[in-house]
């Protein structure tokens, strides 16, 4: 009777576990944020570019919103001799399987700007003078859909040499290389649309081997 109790027992123990587990077994998998397109896949479509799967000079800050919810950070920052700018970020985000962190800037209509700096809120100021401000674009319809894209930023995770990064880039064409004062490497491509306009990548390498980082932009 007790070796019947004690397999009794045994089987409802398994069983409770058992149940614990299941749902973490058939779970989906976690969503993920980010896009197919790699860092060095960037598409032109007439006068739109697109990197990242962000397109320069029409994604909304609705539109990011709607994609990565709460899980992107926003500011808006003046940097000495620069317009203010709404610029979101998220620290963990995966191109074509590449994790780095994503930096997206907007351009800011003039009413947009001056309504941001009579807020009243108390800024952050770095030591460089720019001058940071938190800030949340779901505040009103106007922030949502009015301010542009104009500036994609990548930092890969993985520690990236020069000699990879332009084998990565090569498809672009042969970049503009500059070292400065520093030790980092500028790597500038130009990118041609079809209609007439071009796009900018800039790759910056740290030496010593630190993250390099990735800019998009429309050329000027």
């Amino acid at each position: 009777m007790k070796v019947r109790l004690r397999h009794l027992l045994l089987f409802v123990v398994v069983a409770i576990i058992a149940s614990a587990l299941l749902p973490l077994l058939w779970a989906p998998p976690p969503a993920t944020r980010g896009s197919e397109q790699a860092p060095w896949q960037v598409t032109c479509d007439g006068f739109v570019g697109q990197a990242l799967g962000w397109q320069l000079g029409q994604t909304r800050p609705a539109e990011v919103i709607a994609k990565l919810g709460s899980d992107i950070e926003w500011a808006l920052w003046q940097r000495p001799q620069q317009p203010v700018v709404l610029e979101g970020w998220i620290q963990d985000y995966l191109a074509a399987g590449m994790s780095g962190k994503l930096l997206l800037r907007f351009a800011l209509p003039p009413e947009l700007a001056t309504e941001a700096l009579a807020s009243g809120a108390k800024p952050e100021v770095s030591p460089s003078g720019a001058v940071r401000l938190p800030w949340a674009p779901e505040r009103s319809a106007h922030w949502r859909d009015e301010p542009r894209l104009v500036l994609v930023g990548f930092l890969p995770g993985a520690r990236l040499q020069e000699t990879d990064l332009r084998q990565h880039f090569d498809r672009l064409g042969t970049p503009q290389r500059e070292e400065d004062s520093d030790g980092i490497v500028h790597l500038s491509y130009r990118v041609a649309c079809p209609e007439g306009a071009a796009l900018v990548v800039r790759v910056l390498v740290p030496r010593e081997g630190g993250r390099a980082a990735i800019e998009y932009e429309k050329a000027r």
